[in-house]
């Protein structure tokens, strides 16, 4: 006997990729009601563009925390990105997407090194910002694959890394395409 909520969710997804983004609305957030995580995510993340229902950042807010408070890695991420988006907290921002990296979310990882690269409401710290993409370019995300293989490219790490920046760019490119060509919803082609 299957799970009623687990059915709820296949076709809240299925509906969602296929573009009834309203009744796919309602059936996640049905289950984010019930308290499933990944469906008070993805409300947030609905609410937060204005996908199948208005745009609200205040709904956005309270199902990214919902479910970010009990330490799920994507809401904690979302909820990381609504600061920095939406409030311009930069500080509340890099406390979630810390909470999210620390339980390896590859996207959070890759958002905290372009911060610290960049010096965004924190100190400039390249020596932070290569952990971070180094540490999700391991777990496969392209675009931190690109940061890090940039920075080798650079000789950030000495000129005899200049050689394995190049094929780490190679490689970031053909797997990008190879995924791309796979599945464009991949967690590591997001940004």
């Amino acid at each position: 006997m299957s799970d009623p909520l687990s059915n709820i969710m296949v076709d809240a997804k299925r509906l969602y990729q296929e573009g009834h983004h309203q009744e796919a609305f309602a059936k996640y957030l049905e289950v984010a009601k019930q308290g499933d995580l990944a469906a008070q995510a993805f409300v947030g993340q609905m609410y937060l563009v204005g996908e199948g229902t208005d745009q609200n950042d205040e709904e956005a807010l309270k199902w990214y925390t919902a479910a970010a408070t009990r330490d799920y890695p994507p809401a904690q991420c979302g909820l990381g990105f609504f600061y920095y988006h939406k409030k311009n907290d930069v500080s509340k921002a890099v406390e979630w997407y810390r909470k999210a990296a620390e339980r390896g979310h590859v996207v959070a990882l890759w958002r905290l090194g372009r911060i610290y690269k960049k010096g965004i409401g924190v100190p400039a710290d390249r020596e932070k910002a290569y952990a971070y993409f180094e540490q999700a370019a391991k777990m496969g995300h392209i675009f931190s694959m690109r940061e890090s293989a940039v920075f080798l490219i650079k000789g950030y790490r000495g000129w005899s890394k200049v050689i394995t920046g190049f094929r780490l760019l190679t490689k970031c490119i053909f797997d990008g395409a190879r995924i791309t060509w796979k599945s464009g919803d991949d967690e590591r082609l997001r940004n």
